[in-house]
């Protein structure tokens, strides 16, 4: 393995101090230059130990060891690695890495302890004592100051050993000190200082600064805020005069508050003669109306009051930090509005060490390349470049990327929450319900149209002038011209005043009935408009803020609220975050005024829910309840227009629409190792939107789209590698299914004369005549080109680029199974007694290698395809490995795309490779829960099942059985095979049978003429359907067969069938529509559908029916794409059709 890659490791690093008291551990001295370090620092060579010190502006060496006496050397661990990887190469045996792994890194640490054991043990000391040292300074925002004390005086023992023994540490000594100190002395305050909101300790932990950064905040600003909001709005400052009353219990207490509107104040009083007498504010909140101050923490005390006084949190001219991305704070100045302005400067915070011991083990095996860790706790990058040591870097992924997003974005938080970031700043989301971490967003750019968005209690929104005076959040306020309402504050800017419970004319004057205030009114609209229904703003909302979202209450039966929009037409997407309060009657949703509802589905949770798209004009959105009494939350309600095929992330709306640009996101090739003249990257994805629209992954390029190489989940719902040179494609490679909501596994590896490409365990066809660019001066993520073309719309959990080509089994082996691609071993074997096979008939068979299926009608290799074949169990794992090989036995027209349903519904497709060789399908869950899976094999492979990998513990069980269902049985063309359905689950057949409760067993073959296949009858039979399908006719036509020989052939058909099946069902159906081009011949198809019709005629049995396929689709090719198969469209179509006609 590569000791570099240990070497590299990110503890090994400087211990900053002073002048003088900075420790440098540098590759060798070569680096140890005139403008290097300060007058007094020591240096270390990474290689040998050998201390170098800068006395005069000169390096010169000390002849000291700074290893010296090596650390003890954890024999034990390297004994036990080595036990592992005899007995089990592969398991993983600690921090996520096989045995194999850590068998290695004991090897190296055997004979080279001192490096990595001192180096290791020394820095993580010190960023601990730095971090706690960083909290305790920021002010107000430490946790709990004596248990940051108890901590630093166990650190500073840590490092006092070591020191004894290795040397100067001063630097570090003086950090743990200074943590010491500082806690110890804010021991009688550390209550106070953990008053902080909820959100705010959140913050100050996620996002810990350096020392400097720290520093900084203590000399410019005024802390750490949780939002950018909460920074620029009110907080208590102070109180007014006491008044101190009489009784109480002597002592220092906790402020209670109560009332007013907002959270997260936090303060102590003082009781002394049983009077009060003090009162202090530790922490201001973010109020817009004053809370009332409680002191009954002092028992008996009566009497005593103070007035809570609001004011700004951080003045104009003043600084505050907030979290701008995940573990990393950006200082913004407050500029008059007020504004917060963002400075650009960020604090740096160390990367988690688990996710650098993970960047690490990334790159292991490679002497150069760029690992890029987005869903983690500290996204962050590794750069290890063996050529150009600059490039080399370790740090927080923002630092290397570049991001251009004009306006405030919105993410998930680690808790869920939903919180703005700013314009310009990477989003690192969350689940919103697991909290797991979902990666780098990308987005397209869109627009949220819906007025007041989460507060649907506002009816009307005033455009004002002029006037006098201040208005008072919550006051009724009185049009002289005609109508009333009430004012709120939080959803109204200086010049647009927004009124609930509003009603009347509303021109004229305005005027508060509290405050006095007067305004013009210049115009009215309407916003909200509630039937039947009570709106109020009383929820704590996506973001966890109290009376952030709204309660609809209906009052009637059909209770609605809405909101018109005046727009032209345009393709739009809807959804609200919803949740049920009361009740269980229906909730409904509509764009279109009604005209059109959709039911959906609110659980006591939130979740986003949304309706299908449509294209019109002047929508006017509406939520609707059928129970009286029933009662829903709502926050962030959206309809995005344009382009959008599919809900994006909140955009809340208040007096104005809010238009978000795309995310555009891009690396400068020249941090990235080597010339991408020969290159590879690796990339982890999932996405929102649909599969057939186009989601960017990657692009290289040199800033235009003329030269660029691409990477994508593609419109035709798969995976694709594509290149353009002078506006020339010069390549399309395909892969895989991109499906949405599925993680998906790319990898593109491209040298001169070979492109290759693979995604989710499937191998596309090499490329080898191209023409590749030669310049490449950008790396996007997420995007197709400049501006953030063509986005992602989802995630991107990782990305690796390595200089170098990667080979086809490489591929297909990181893209089913992660980086670096150790295939997994199989411990469910294919003929375990617990999985079921149904919906199949044919030879079966079973053993420890493999599970395959031949069916009886031979014809042109198709017998050995799969369609409705299924294999099912049940399991409990979270992440499952279904192993697949495609031993190259197909017919000449083939379909790989099988499916995965996971308790009846769909999961996500797989595709089988046409090039014989393995296949292999993770299958990823967020949580560990029963589950029924069912595995749907493609129509058109021949398809080999060899096992499944589930995780150490887990087990499979014996599902629920289908072989009771009825058979449903189908012979014929290969329009009853399934060719042109885009996947197995499209075809018309298989949504028939799924449909109806049916077993799905297909026995139909490509080419299949009833000229010579009369005994298929016979084989349908044998089959035992409970409910029979024939299709027979177009390649009959194609050879021009006699009409009357078509017609007794038929009949010979049904005879055979009959025989085994004298009163089963049997329907027979003739030809679709085609083309005009694919009936140019002297007998028409129309003549055949006319045969097939005398010989059902003539044998005169009931259980024999007709079903006339010109009357099954669109006859175009809209449904029929090719002019004879139905494409998805025809088979949706089919399906739909031939159901009500059709029974057991």
């Amino acid at each position: 393995m590569s000791y570099d890659a240990i070497l590299e490791t990110p503890n090994v690093i400087v211990v900053s101090g002073p002048a003088g008291k900075s420790l440098h551990v540098v590759q060798d001295a070569a680096e140890l230059v005139a403008d290097f370090g300060r007058e007094g620092d020591r240096a270390i060579i990474r290689a040998t130990g050998a201390e170098w010190r800068k006395a005069s502006g000169v390096w010169a060496a000390t002849g000291a060891n700074f290893w010296g006496t090596l650390l003890q050397q954890s024999a034990d661990k390297v004994e036990l690695a080595r036990r592992w990887a005899e007995e089990d190469a592969d398991v993983e045996v600690d921090g996520g890495f096989s045995a194999l792994h850590w068998a290695g890194r004991s090897e190296y640490w055997a004979t080279r302890p001192d490096v990595v054991t001192v180096s290791m043990n020394i820095a993580s000391i010190v960023s601990a004592a730095a971090n706690m040292a960083a909290i305790v300074a920021a002010p107000g925002h430490a946790a709990d100051a004596m248990t940051y004390a108890d901590q630093a005086e166990g650190y500073r023992d840590q490092v006092a050993s070591i020191a004894l023994t290795f040397g100067d540490l001063a630097s570090a000594m003086t950090a743990i000190n200074t943590a010491v100190s500082a806690s110890a002395g804010s021991a009688t305050t550390a209550s106070a200082k953990a008053t902080q909101t909820a959100a705010d300790v959140v913050a100050a932990n996620a996002a810990v600064v350096n020392a400097q950064a720290a520093r900084d905040a203590s000399l410019y600003g005024k802390g750490v805020f949780p939002t950018i909001a909460a920074a620029i709005g009110l907080g208590i400052i102070g109180t007014g005069a006491i008044t101190a009353g009489a009784g109480g219990a002597n002592g220092t207490f906790d402020l209670a508050f109560t009332g007013g509107a907002g959270s997260g104040a936090a303060g102590r009083f003082v009781v002394a003669g049983g009077a009060l007498t003090q009162v202090l504010i530790t922490s201001p909140g973010s109020y817009t109306v004053a809370p009332t101050l409680s002191f009954a923490a002092s028992a008996g005390l009566t009497g005593a009051a103070a007035a809570a006084v609001l004011g700004r949190n951080v003045d104009v001219g003043e600084y505050f930090w907030t979290e701008v991305a995940t573990g990393v704070l950006g200082l913004f100045n407050v500029t008059a509005g007020p504004v917060a302005t963002d400075t650009g400067v960020r604090s740096l915070p160390t990367v988690d060490p688990a996710v650098a011991d993970r960047l690490a083990s990334r790159l292991a095996y490679e002497d150069s390349g760029a690992a890029f860790l987005f869903a983690e706790s500290t996204p962050a990058v590794l750069i290890k470049d063996a050529e150009n040591e600059t490039k080399r870097f370790l740090g927080p992924a923002a630092s290397k990327i570049a991001v251009a997003n004009a306006g405030i974005t919105y993410r998930f938080n680690a808790l869920g929450f939903m919180e703005a970031v700013p314009a310009n700043t990477l989003r690192f989301d969350h689940h919103p319900v697991t909290l797991a971490r979902k990666g780098l967003r990308v987005e397209a750019g869109r627009s949220n149209v819906v007025l007041q968005s989460r507060s649907l209690r506002i009816t009307h929104q005033l455009t004002v002038t002029g006037g006098a005076g201040t208005f008072v959040d919550g006051e009724t306020v009185t049009a002289s011209g005609g109508g009333t309402g009430i004012y709120r504050a939080g959803n109204s800017t200086s010049t647009i005043f927004a009124l609930s419970g509003g009603a009347g004319a509303m021109t004229g004057t305005l005027t508060g009935a509290t405050s006095g205030a007067t305004k013009t009114i210049s115009s009215s609209a309407l916003v909200w408009v509630a039937t039947n229904m009570t709106v109020a703003q009383n929820q704590v909302g996506i973001d966890g803020v109290a009376n952030s979202a709204s309660l609809l209450t209906a009052t009637a039966a059909d209770a609605t609220v809405s909101q018109a929009i005046t727009q032209a037409s345009l393709l739009r997407a809807q959804d609200a975050y919803v949740k049920r309060v009361t009740g269980s009657g229906a909730v409904s949703m509509s764009m279109d005024g009604g005209a059109t509802w959709t039911v959906i589905t609110p659980t006591a949770r939130w979740a986003r829910l949304s309706i299908p798209n449509q294209t019109l004009a002047n929508p006017t959105v509406l939520i609707k309840l059928a129970t009286s009494g029933d009662a829903i939350a709502v926050d962030c309600f959206q309809n995005e227009p344009g382009t959008a095929t599919y809900p994006s992330s909140p955009m809340p709306t208040t007096t104005t629409a809010v238009v978000r640009s795309a995310d555009a996101i891009t690396i400068p090739t020249s941090a990235l190792p080597g010339d991408f003249s020969t290159f590879s990257v690796y990339a982890v994805v999932s996405t929102e939107a649909a599969n057939t629209d186009i989601r960017g992954v990657w692009c290289l390029d040199a800033g235009a789209t003329s030269e660029r190489i691409i990477a994508m989940l593609s419109s035709i719902t798969v995976g694709a590698l594509q290149m353009f040179n002078a506006n020339v494609l010069q390549m399309n490679v395909l892969a895989g299914a991109g499906d949405p909501f599925i993680r998906h596994r790319q990898m593109a590896s491209l040298i001169a004369g070979a492109a290759r490409f693979g995604m989710d365990g499937t191998l596309g066809t090499t490329d080898t005549v191209f023409t590749a660019p030669t310049v490449f001066t950008t790396f996007r993520l997420g995007a197709l080109g400049p501006g953030g073309l063509t986005p992602l719309g989802g995630w991107i959990e990782e990305i690796i680029i390595v200089p170098r080509a990667a080979g086809d089994a490489e591929i297909r082996n990181v893209t089913a199974f992660g980086w670096p691609g150790n295939e997994p071993t199989i411990n469910i074997a294919p003929n375990d007694s617990r999985i079921e096979d149904s919906d199949y008939y044919g030879t079966l068979s079973l053993s420890a290698a493999e599970a395959s299926l031949v069916r009886p009608i031979v014809s042109s290799n198709y017998q050995n395809t799969t369609p409705g074949w299924r294999r099912h169990f049940n399991t409990r794992a979270k992440d499952i490995v279904l192993h697949f090989s495609n031993p190259g036995l197909s017919g000449a027209s083939t379909n790989g795309v099988g499916a995965i349903f996971v308790d009846g519904v769909f999961f996500q497709s797989f595709t089988i490779g046409s090039a014989v060789g393995k296949t292999f399908v993770p299958v990823t869950f967020t949580s560990v829960a029963d589950r029924h899976i069912e595995i749907v094999m493609p129509y058109g492979m021949s398809t080999r099942f060899l096992g499944a990998t589930i995780p150490n513990g887990a087990t499979i069980t014996a599902p629920a059985t289908r072989l009771t269902l009825p058979r449903a049985v189908i012979i014929g063309d290969s329009r009853g095979h399934g060719f042109q359905a885009t996947a197995a689950r499209y075809h018309w057949f298989e949504l028939l049978c799924r449909a109806k409760g049916w077993q799905h067993i297909n026995l139909a073959n490509g080419s299949r003429r009833l000229n010579t296949s009369t005994a298929d009858g016979t084989v349908l039979g044998q089959a035992n359907p409970a409910v029979a399908f024939s299709l027979y006719d177009y390649n009959d036509r194609t050879d021009q067969v006699p009409l009357l020989t078509h017609k007794n052939n038929y009949k010979t058909l049904i005879n055979n069938f009959r025989v085994l099946k004298p009163t089963t069902k049997l329907y027979v159906i003739t030809s679709n529509w085609i083309s005009a081009a694919q009936d140019a011949l002297t007998l028409k198809i129309a003549d055949y559908r006319q045969a097939t019709a005398d010989a059902l005629t003539e044998l005169a049995d009931a259980n024999n029916i007709l079903i006339n396929g010109l009357s099954l689709t669109t006859n175009s090719n809209a449904s029929i794409g090719d002019g004879v198969h139905p494409n998805d469209v025809g088979s949706a179509e089919w399906a739909a059709n031939i159901a009500p006609l059709v029974s057991v």
